[in-house]
């Protein structure tokens, strides 16, 4: 009985502790939201806006764990037992499933990031190179002759 209100409790602190750190988090986006350009902004404002309400919906569905086992033990009834748990395990899998979803979402837009990192950081590398590569023309060419007088 016992361990069934603690872990519950449990639950509900990891919950708020979870929530908190989410508002955090978005407030020190926003900080940061200001130094990127207005194109990069919105992009990533929508990826965290839909990140921010997956997580945020997480955080909730973990603290109703919480509560709903916390006063599982009141339940006498064999029948609301059965229901009970069946809520439970109902909820533990939307949990995973907006983990799982969240995962997936994150590396999708981390890939993307990271390749359009990868065009600019090819696309400089490319003027580089031209750039040595004519440098490099330039001082292997043999000096001009001076005009001979005769």
């Amino acid at each position: 009985m016992w361990n069934q209100i603690s872990f519950g409790v449990v639950l509900v602190i990891v919950a708020a502790g979870l929530f908190w750190h989410q508002r955090l988090a978005n407030q020190q986006w926003d900080v940061a939201a200001g130094s990127l350009p207005e194109s990069l902004r919105r992009d990533e404002r929508q990826f965290l806006q839909v990140r921010r309400r997956r997580r945020l919906l997480t955080s909730v569905m973990i603290g109703l764990v919480g509560i709903v086992i916390a006063f599982g033990v009141l339940i006498r009834s064999e029948r609301i037992a059965l229901y009970f748990w069946c809520s439970i395990l109902f909820l533990t899998l939307n949990i995973i499933i907006l983990g799982l979803v969240d995962h997936m979402g994150t590396r999708r837009h981390l890939h993307a990031v990271f390749a359009a990192q990868r065009r600019v950081t090819d696309q400089m590398r490319r003027e580089l190179e031209a750039e040595v590569a004519a440098l490099r023309e330039k001082s292997t060419s043999p000096p001009a002759s001076p005009p001979s007088s005769t």
